[in-house]
């Protein structure tokens, strides 16, 4: 409406209103405190309305950045779970330090990792267990591995008995009188003994399911059963010759390292002898209980080039567990001695008077059979950390090769 006031020719002013009404002072001063209440609700509403929205947006966006975060950190740990199914190496390293937590690299594009929503997650795998190895038993109580020399078992003297199978690679001679053997004699070459013992050629030479390397003994090399001993306080390296202790002496418990020959008599309970020459046990009390029991309870063991050098038992007493020298000679001489475990080594001979070796039910850790994963541990955690959030899966690897995903939290 459009108002303004006229001057009439007596000189008074008269107002004039263009519109459907004409509204006087009195009214337009009554329509002032509505506007006015109107302009304050307004101000009153807009501001929480803004103040909401603006909440809104943020509480949205935080919600975001949340989502973001996680689909990064899950996919750390799908990474984690992709290279534990895919990478043997892996879990064989796991299996090797359990509870240790691994890290592992991330994937990464001409130098520069690739990120995830401009992010990259930590991603760290540990074993929580491992499968029960697989085991067999030890077959024979004399094994030869060498496949020539005319005596690879060589058995004289008078009065030995041998509980057990034996096999030779080569040859088999047994002479002397008075012997029992209870098992079956079995060889690649000839053999040369009484008719009465139960015997079979084989065809081809027969190796051992497990073999032991001397650098595993020696901590200068690192040698996993030294740094297991050295961690116990129970390792001794000796350099050149070694002679202990005398007769009726006892030997401290523990893994015995010599870089010659070691001369050692009296009695050794959890004593494994090793020399990178040879060792000679002799006495008329010996004792001698193993350190090593992995992958067989080990006593002795030489590793020499020389066939004519090895482990010779002289004496009597008792000896139980494995005496090896894959490539030297074992020998039990002397008179009554005893040996409960085996002798296994390139040539084998027994001599002397009333011997007695008997093999013991000593079990082997082997590889599981075909279709069996021995990579396996029972279980695996995969985490995976992106700004504090972790992602924490948790793996079954079955012994059939199958995996499972037994649990997946976001904390």
């Amino acid at each position: 409406m459009i108002r303004w006031r006229s001057r009439g020719l007596d000189g008074a002013s008269s107002p004039i209103s263009l519109g459907s009404e004409n509204l006087g002072r009195e009214e337009r001063g009554d329509m002032l405190p509505f506007a006015l209440v109107a302009v304050m609700i307004g101000v009153l509403l807009i501001g929480p309305l803004l103040v909401h929205v603006s909440s809104s947006h943020f509480t949205t966006r935080a919600s975001g950045v949340m989502m973001e975060r996680q689909y990064t950190s899950d996919a750390g740990a799908e990474y984690g779970i992709y290279r534990l199914q895919t990478d043997s190496a892996l879990r064989q390293a796991l299996i090797d330090t359990p509870f240790v937590p691994l890290p592992l690299d991330w994937p990464a594009d001409e130098g520069s990792s690739i990120t995830v929503n401009q992010q990259v997650p930590v991603v760290e795998v540990v074993c929580l267990g491992t499968l029960v190895p697989c085991t067999e038993k030890l077959n024979w109580v004399l094994w030869a591995g060498s496949d020539s020399g005319n005596q690879t078992i060589q058995t004289t003297g008078q009065g030995h008995t041998i509980i057990g199978n034996m096999h030779s690679n080569h040859n088999i001679v047994i002479s002397g009188s008075g012997h029992a053997i209870n098992g079956t004699i079995t060889y690649v070459g000839d053999y040369t003994g009484p008719e009465e013992f139960d015997r079979d050629k084989v065809n081809t030479t027969v190796a051992l399911p497990f073999a032991w390397s001397i650098a595993d003994f020696d901590l200068e090399r690192d040698g996993k059963y030294a740094q297991a001993a050295d961690a116990e306080g129970k390792y001794y390296r000796h350099v050149g010759n070694w002679n202990c202790c005398g007769p009726n002496s006892v030997i401290p418990p523990g893994l015995y390292y010599v870089t010659g020959k070691a001369t050692v008599s009296g009695r050794g309970e959890g004593v494994t002898i090793v020399s990178e020459d040879s060792i000679s046990v002799s006495g008329s009390d010996i004792y001698f209980t193993p350190y090593v029991d992995d992958p067989v309870p080990l006593v002795f063991l030489v590793d020499n080039s020389n066939s004519s050098k090895g482990v010779d038992i002289s004496g009597s007493g008792r000896i139980e567990g494995v005496a090896y020298a894959p490539r030297g000679l074992l020998s039990l001489t002397g008179s009554g001695g005893t040996i409960y475990g085996a002798f296994l080594g390139a040539f084998v001979k027994v001599a002397g008077e009333g011997a007695r070796i008997e093999l013991t039910d000593i079990d082997i850790i082997v590889d599981c059979p075909p279709g069996v994963d021995m990579d396996a541990p029972r279980w695996y955690d995969v985490r995976s950390t992106v700004d504090g959030m972790v992602t924490t899966a948790r793996l079954w690897h079955g012994i059939d090769g199958s995996w499972r995903i037994l649990s997946w939290f976001v904390e």
